[in-house]
């Protein structure tokens, strides 16, 4: 059986704890062990592949405890660059459990893509190893200001890892308590992102926004009557740069929204009505 190793935070005394979707993707069994050394089997409340984010629960009463010590989080908009930033969590595994490394906050808003999402973290330069996945890092005052997520590790690169904010954290814990998932709102599209490169290659009229590959049948873009070979630039007069921008804009509205989205077909703009749907593929636990 093969064993993964990440790190988490507790969040309420109850024994909520939040880590990344990463940490536990594809387990079959989640075992948590705390400070004391002591170990005790989670169960998953809900998780979140498009942040990263998911929340585990364990009962303090098989730790022989009634409550459990919780993390205070702080607000991730007051961070300001090169303020101290301190990570905390597993690197390379149990051996190496509680490590605790400094830097400081690099940017407070970089979009890095991880997989087929983009997301918005922090960088920071305290050292972020494999096994730190899932744990917080830490302002002067010791509140969590985010939740560790990724370094990038490619060769002759140092001090490039990112977290995930805590505000965002906090708004995605809490749907996942509630739910089990984070309801989005759903177009119903097989894109393609454009840049210079894409448009001068393929000789599209635009060098920005997104081409439509396929539309999925009885979606709020089929609906709609968009079509493959169409391209969307704008929603609800809001001009779509790239495929972050996309999301950003679409996770701006909320389910049974109507909302114009702007495309381009045959060279010619035209505005379309369209409804927003809830997602039936979301990673629902």
């Amino acid at each position: 059986m093969e064993r993964g190793t990440g790190s988490g935070v507790i969040i309420d005394s109850d024994g909520l704890i939040v880590t990344n979707h990463h940490v536990i993707e594809n387990s079959d069994e989640i075992i948590v062990t705390l400070d004391e050394g002591e170990s005790v089997k989670a169960e998953i409340i809900g998780k979140d592949a498009e942040t990263d984010l998911a929340v585990l629960e364990i009962d303090p009463t098989d730790l022989e405890k009634e409550k459990l010590p919780s993390a205070e989080f702080g607000d991730s908009k007051d961070l300001v660059v090169g303020e101290l930033a301190i990570a905390i969590g597993n690197p390379l595994g149990l051996a190496f459990q509680q490590s605790v490394t400094s830097g400081v906050i690099s940017a407070t808003d970089r979009t890095v893509r991880v997989g087929d999402d983009y997301i918005r973290l922090v960088q920071t330069d305290a050292a972020i190893n494999p096994g730190n996945s899932g744990g917080p890092l830490v302002n002067a005052l010791g509140e969590v200001v985010g939740i560790n997520s990724i370094k990038i590790g490619e060769s002759g690169i140092e001090g490039m890892g990112f977290a995930i904010p805590s505000n965002l954290v906090i708004e995605i814990v809490d749907e996942l308590v509630e739910k089990g998932y984070v309801e989005r709102p759903w177009i119903g599209i097989a894109i393609q992102e454009i840049d210079k490169y894409v448009a001068e290659i393929f000789d599209l009229p635009v060098d920005y926004g997104v081409y439509i590959q396929e539309v999925e049948p009885n979606s709020p873009a089929g609906n709609a009557g968009i079509q493959s070979g169409d391209i969307l630039t704008e929603i609800d007069n809001r001009k779509i740069e790239n495929l972050p921008k996309l999301r950003s804009i679409r996770n701006d509205f909320e389910v049974g929204d109507q909302v114009e989205a702007t495309i381009i077909r045959n060279e010619e703009e035209k505005t379309v009505e369209m409804t927003l749907e809830s997602n039936p593929y979301q990673d629902i636990n």
